[in-house]
């Protein structure tokens, strides 16, 4: 199936770091100080486009940073939930920059999902990784313009991506830091990366990732509100064949089935319960859990406690009466897997 990718040398991966940070930095610098010397209107066109070009380079560049640290420090390690690879590919192509002209010629062989973290890690890697990949090696990515083909299929029990590279990817700074990360990402998920005989046109890179497993459990959607009413409405509004919807009418109640198992997946609190407040609840929820999500439902003229809730860690709020089209889609996106 190919060579796994050659193990890279803490020097070679901060020599990478160091020159995929400072090449745009030293660009941006640049122009900056031409402009401040030259009234060129021909220069502030050729300086806007280096300078967009050089932030996406440092954009992609901080993102496979930040992969690495949370991967080699053992911060990923979220709950993890289905998605089709098609939702992966589009929210990965979106995260890496790597759609400028055209849509890139993706072939997807049936219905096929893999397992993602909550916060999009196997998107942002997988996209960044596309974007090295295919990167004119001035910032600009055109997957379509430049050839490059992803397709995914079913082999061995695996869902299988073929990625076809540009051949220097192996040999510059931004393959380098892209390939590392990636390498470790798809290990994380017990999946591999592998890298076929390179050609003067091309390389392949073929990912191995193991599909999602199908869970038996549903997800759990928990309801804080004193009001009876409030919870019946959020309940039909948010019912989802994939997930439990259980209530709490107060402080006492929301303690207890923070402390209860299975945990909630996703907590609708409202601010002003009685017994223990919703601050204090907030509090115990991301003392348990530090990333589970959490919707603060909050009155008119409440301002001051929107910042208290942010401080604690809310995810999201909104203000009574909210619409349900919005509590609807603030649920999809913390909580895609619901729905």
């Amino acid at each position: 199936m190919g060579d796994s990718p050659r193990e890279t040398s803490g020097e070679e991966l901060l020599s990478a770091v160091g020159h995929t940070l400072n090449g745009p930095v030293a660009v941006i610098g640049g122009y900056a100080h031409l402009l401040a010397a030259r009234d060129d209107d021909q220069l502030r066109v050729e300086a806007a486009a280096q300078i967009a070009a050089a932030a996406t380079a440092l954009t992609a560049a901080h993102e496979d940073i930040l992969t690495l640290v949370a991967l080699e420090t053992g911060a990923v390690g979220r709950r993890r939930a289905p998605l089709p690879v098609g939702v992966v590919l589009e929210r990965a192509l979106r995260s890496g920059n790597a759609v400028v002209e055209a849509a890139p010629r993706v072939s997807i062989e049936g219905d096929l999902t893999v397992e993602v973290l909550a916060d999009g890690w196997l998107s942002r890697v997988l996209g960044n990784l596309i974007a090295a990949a295919c990167s004119d090696g001035a910032g600009a990515v055109g997957v379509a313009r430049d050839g490059a083909c992803l397709s995914v299929s079913s082999h061995g029990g695996m869902v299988q991506l073929r990625l076809r590279a540009r051949p220097r990817m192996q040999a510059d700074d931004r393959g380098i830091l892209a390939l590392h990360a990636a390498t470790l990402a798809f290990a994380h998920y017990g999946g591999s990366l592998h890298v076929g005989q390179a050609t003067a046109e091309a390389i392949e890179l073929q990912i191995a990732l193991p599909p999602a497993a199908r869970s038996e459990v549903p997800l759990r959607i928990a309801i804080i509100d004193d009001d009876d009413a409030v919870r019946r409405i959020l309940g039909l509004t948010i019912a989802s064949d994939a997930a439990e919807i259980v209530e709490a009418s107060d402080g006492v109640e929301a303690l207890a089935l923070l402390d209860g198992l299975p945990r909630p997946d996703l907590l609708i609190l409202d601010w002003r319960l009685p017994g223990p407040r919703g601050s204090e609840v907030l509090a115990h929820a991301k003392q348990i859990d530090a990333h589970l999500p959490v919707v603060v439902l909050t009155a008119n003229g409440e301002g001051e406690h929107r910042e208290l809730a942010a401080s604690l860690g809310a995810d999201a709020f909104l203000t009574k009466p909210f619409s349900p089209i919005e509590l609807l889609e603030t649920v999809r996106r913390l909580l895609p897997a619901a729905f």
